[in-house]
């Protein structure tokens, strides 16, 4: 191999696309959040909300705009007139029809407006700011669960992987069990039945290992879609099941005082209680005056053959003025608007005391869970430690005879089934913790 492909090769796998790309929690949560559809599209909102503050905002702003007409009078119009305007010496009932104007004409206007004051633009200001407020909660509350599902995806695969580590050491004692006593079965020191009952244990073991890396690969599969990468790729994780065990306080969790404010959930609502203020107030504004000014400008010209971009004169008209509009009497619409608006108000402040209520009961049930799973994660493992020492103790006494297969199987299902509760234990542990992280808004 030349120095050049020995570096490329280096680069490569630097780089990850050689082999494996390996990750940690904080990294697959920062991809997940990087990659996620949902997260992209709350992004949108918060850019097309910026837009529509801008609209809103321009509203207020000079408006200018231009217009242009050209006529062709097929027929111009007819004038009937008392035809005494010509012929003094006409009947005096006598009407005669006359033309005006040319068989051609162009005008162009020019107007220019300003609203100089107006009570609902004011509010709607505000009203757009609380909206653009909301975007950026909202994105941030599609960032937290898009984490939070990497989070646990994550730990799944955390979790199968300490379970297939436990069941290949418990697989090995056993596969050198039952070679040993197959050895002696065929040596006519021990029955064949001891060694097939002992080969039927060493199937279930492997059969339960299988099935762990079964889950382990869906684990992975799954946290692969979380973090928005393909299928198709090759991933693995650095953090282990007893790394989170070990970077848990459990007092720091169960004694750490909930603050609802701090919550997203209340956080929008809250946004929502001052929108609901400002609706109000748009609606009671909805009685004030408002006035603008404009001014236009017009230009017209009038042929009787088109040529309109000869030297010849076109008439100017220019105008300016105020407009102002005074609500007097809605039969009472306004006052129902108004109510309404009120009574919107009310039913968020109701939502809002209702939530922090909810919030904190599930804080309390998430602590006492959490707090549980904790300890029966340690009961489990202590339980899983002695059934090892048990099963070590019971190999020696199977091989001197004093146990049979029978009493030795019970020991090993004895060490199987607290290492299927260990891990159950531990995963339930771990989603107590994400739980009380997702109410506590902990990252």
């Amino acid at each position: 191999m030349n120095k050049f492909m020995l570096f490329l090769m280096l680069v490569l796998s630097g780089s990850g696309l050689l082999g494996q790309e390996a990750y940690s929690l904080e990294s697959a949560k920062k991809l997940a959040v990087e990659n996620s559809s949902s997260v992209k599209s709350a992004e949108l909102d918060v850019q097309i909300m910026e837009k529509r503050i801008w609209e809103t905002k321009a509203i207020g702003l000079p408006q200018v705009n231009m217009e242009g007409s050209f006529q062709n009078f097929i027929d111009i119009p007819t004038q009937v007139i008392p035809a005494q305007a010509f012929n003094p010496f006409a009947p005096a009932d006598e009407l005669i029809g006359v033309q005006f104007g040319t068989d051609h004409s162009v005008s162009a206007n020019l107007t220019v407006s300003q609203l100089l004051f107006d009570g609902r633009y004011l509010i709607g200001l505000k009203a757009i700011q609380m909206l653009a407020q909301i975007s950026n909660q909202s994105l941030k509350k599609t960032e937290k669960v898009a984490r939070e599902e990497a989070e646990d995806a994550y730990y799944m695969v955390a979790v199968s992987a300490e379970q297939i580590k436990i069941l290949e050491e418990t697989e090995k004692k056993i596969k050198k069990i039952k070679e040993d006593l197959q050895t002696l079965a065929d040596e006519r020191v021990v029955e064949q039945s001891e060694a097939d009952q002992m080969a039927l244990n060493y199937t279930v073991i492997n059969n339960n290992l299988i099935l762990a890396r079964k889950q382990n690969d869906l684990a992975l599969q799954l946290l692969k879609l979380k973090m928005g990468l393909g299928m198709d790729q090759e991933i693995a994780t650095t953090d282990s099941l007893d790394t989170f065990i070990k970077s848990i306080d459990i007092n720091q969790y169960t004694d750490k005082k909930f603050e609802s404010s701090n919550h997203l959930d209340v956080q929008l609502l809250e946004t929502q209680l001052v929108l609901d203020g400002l609706n109000i107030k748009n609606e009671q504004s909805a009685g004030y005056p408002s006035l603008a000014a404009f001014f236009q400008t017009q230009q017209q010209a009038f042929r009787n053959d088109f040529d309109f971009f000869s030297n010849k004169p076109w008439y100017p008209a220019n105008v300016w003025g105020l407009n102002l509009s005074v609500p007097i009497f809605s039969s009472g619409q306004r006052n129902a608007k108004v109510k309404q608006a009120e009574l919107m108000r009310d039913k968020t402040e109701l939502l809002i005391g209702s939530v922090k209520e909810g919030l904190q009961l599930q804080v309390m049930n998430a602590k006492v869970n959490l707090k549980a799973s904790w300890d029966m994660l340690l009961v489990n493992k202590q339980r899983m430690e002695i059934a090892e020492k048990l099963l070590n103790s019971a190999q020696i006494k199977f091989k001197e005879g004093i146990i049979s297969s029978t009493e030795f199987t019970q020991v090993e299902n004895q060490l199987i089934q607290s290492q299927s509760d260990y891990i159950n234990s531990a995963y339930s542990m771990l989603k107590s913790k994400l739980e009380l992280d997702k109410l506590s808004n902990n990252e």
